[in-house]
């Protein structure tokens, strides 16, 4: 099977499952699907234009593969030295290069994602998505303390105002929220 096929199969097992998604959300009730039936459509729109821009495009022209997302071979291809001499034979258009992992990457990954369930177990949603948001980003040195903050902040807010606000959903339910709400009406 070419590569293109097997990328086209990927595409549309994708697309088959969030129209699958789809109708399963007719059976919900209106406020149980103002949530999952957005998503669908979005899903079903990119994994629809991907399969476009994949088959509308020659695979010269292609600079993302859809497989890759799904199981990473090892290889990163990387395009060749644009500094490199004109004379001598001909470069090819990209080299591949071993990617060595870390031993423990995958577990430092399901590590972080144990500290934001924890979080939200112990505090709730809300504190977590703020605790971990300005944690994870000062950190890792992605940004300033300040703006780890300000993002923080923003992430909480986005959060309060699709399911605090828009949806209802009550949003106090860590181990600690009795304690928290004393202080804060969340």
């Amino acid at each position: 099977m070419s590569r293109r096929a097997q990328e086209n199969l990927v595409g549309i097992i994708v697309l088959a499952v969030f129209v699958v998604m789809l109708y399963l959300t007719f059976g919900y009730s209106s406020r149980a699907r103002l949530v999952p039936l957005p998503v669908c459509i979005l899903g079903i729109i990119l994994a629809a234009a991907q399969l476009l821009w994949q088959n509308l495009r020659s695979a010269d022209e292609l600079r993302v593969s859809f497989l890759d997302v799904f199981g990473s071979r090892g290889t990163v291809k990387t395009p060749a030295a644009a500094g490199q001499a004109s004379s001598g034979p001909a470069q090819p258009q990209s080299t591949e290069v071993n990617v060595k992992r870390k031993p423990g990457g995958e577990l430092s990954a399901f590590g972080i994602i144990a500290i934001l369930l924890a979080l939200v177990f112990v505090v709730g949603p809300l504190p977590s998505v703020f605790l971990f948001t300005a944690g994870y980003l000062a950190l890792t040195r992605h940004c300033s303390l300040a703006r780890a903050i300000l993002y923080a902040l923003v992430c909480a807010a986005i959060l309060y105002g699709l399911f605090g606000f828009a949806l209802g959903v009550q949003l106090n339910r860590g181990l600690l929220s009795g304690f928290i709400s004393n202080f804060v009406d969340f």
